[in-house]
């Protein structure tokens, strides 16, 4: 009987443990949309997400807050799926041929704007989750940065720049030795290359 008492008690801390380790992040980025309709297509296609938790898309301001375990998935992924149900986000343009598909009180005004800028480095001394997620907090302070993402798998970390924003290397150098790590070479020179 002690015997399987302990079991029981192994197996429920192993359960919590997984909990515990999950990395869970909240981010808040634009998606278009105009009605309520809109709302619940948009939440929808979040929420589609597997490691997505929780999502908000509020009409007034179309902005998204959205929840979800970094181990699982990554905020790449949730702009696509919101695109691919007709909806442009600040990452990612819904296919025209979706857009056009809406209802007419859910078409939006899909004027040219002019395209975020991808800048990548490389990025030494990254060795988990917890060290992306404070590489990523102190380059998202550069006045211009609109989001970074960095991988401690790959080395590297990607920045998104605001349209016409003059954001210069060494900014973002500085940025990443304040987090503790190391800058290597820029690996798209020109930017925006995949």
């Amino acid at each position: 009987m002690i015997h399987k008492i302990i079991v029981l008690l192994t197996l429920l801390l192993i359960g919590s443990g997984a909990t515990i380790f999950a990395q869970n992040k909240t981010e808040k980025f634009e998606v278009k949309g105009e009605c309520g309709m809109c709302e619940a297509r948009i939440e929808k296609a979040a929420n589609s997400v597997d490691g997505v938790t929780g999502s908000d898309w509020n009409k007034e301001s179309e902005m998204i807050t959205v929840t979800y375990d970094e181990a699982k998935t990554n905020i790449h992924h949730i702009h696509m799926a919101i695109a691919q149900t007709g909806h442009d986000t600040n990452m990612h343009k819904a296919p025209d041929e979706v857009y056009e598909k809406l209802p007419g009180c859910c078409k939006y005004d899909r004027a040219p704007e002019e395209k975020n800028q991808v800048v990548k480095y490389e990025v030494f001394g990254m060795d988990c989750p917890g060290c992306q997620s404070s590489l990523e907090k102190q380059v998202n302070k550069i006045e211009g940065v609109t989001r970074s993402t960095a991988s401690f798998q790959k080395k590297q970390i990607s920045v998104l720049l605001e349209p016409g924003a003059s954001v210069s290397d060494e900014e973002i150098e500085n940025r990443i030795r304040k987090a503790n790590f190391t800058p290597g070479k820029k690996l798209n020179p020109h930017g925006n290359e995949e």
